[in-house]
């Protein structure tokens, strides 16, 4: 929603809960040695547009929310 990757759209690769960041495949800058690397984003500056609930974790998760 803000940012240089402002209206890209991909699917959430990775998130690293101890650092509170998000990885989005497809998103990724070159180092100087040329290698990919992803780019770790602030949740606050993300909306998700479409979520899947397929996961037994995930689902305990909501029930237990409502």
């Amino acid at each position: 929603m803000r940012g240089k990757f402002k209206g890209t759209v991909g699917k959430v690769d990775e998130v690293d809960l101890k650092k509170t960041k998000v990885y989005i495949e497809n998103i990724k800058r070159k180092k100087a040695s040329g290698q990919e690397i992803s780019i770790p984003f602030n949740p606050s500056k993300l909306m998700l547009t479409n979520v899947i609930v397929e996961d037994k974790e995930r689902k305990k998760l909501v029930e237990r929310k409502k």
